[in-house]
């Protein structure tokens, strides 16, 4: 997860397919949702559980973000994958609302059944 600027060649292509193969390993409901509806009751803010969140959130955005001209913000503290136009996948290690991992999903205009946008938080599975 480097730094760097650029566009994506294959676009909003290139971020369907990453959605669907990323789907392979982390199920995803019908409409294109990853995980679980958090607790705020919004069906856009999901919650993925693991026994490790940091390495799980690593993964998805590794998988998700493959591909697009990534950047780094806010002294690292951020990193975002384009897509262009308005396509993108972010990763923060630690969100700031909960302390989690934390993804977004902004995947407006995408063929197929993908919502516009969605915030996915890695969570501890309890025992």
């Amino acid at each position: 997860m480097g730094g760097g600027a650029g566009t994506s060649r294959g676009g909003s292509r290139d971020l369907a397919g990453n959605l669907g193969r990323l789907a392979t390993e982390f199920p995803a409901t019908s409409g294109g949702y990853f995980g679980v509806p958090g607790s705020g009751g919004s069906s856009r803010v999901r919650t993925i559980e693991s026994p490790d969140p940091a390495a799980t959130a690593g993964r998805f955005f590794s998988l998700a973000g493959k591909g697009g001209a990534m950047t780094t913000h806010k002294n690292g503290a951020v990193t975002v994958s384009s897509f262009g136009g308005r396509l993108r996948v972010v990763f923060r290690p630690r969100s700031s609302s909960d302390g989690s991992p934390v993804a977004w999903i902004y995947s407006q205009n995408l063929p197929g059944k993908c919502p516009a946008f969605q915030k996915i938080h890695f969570t501890r599975r309890n025992p």
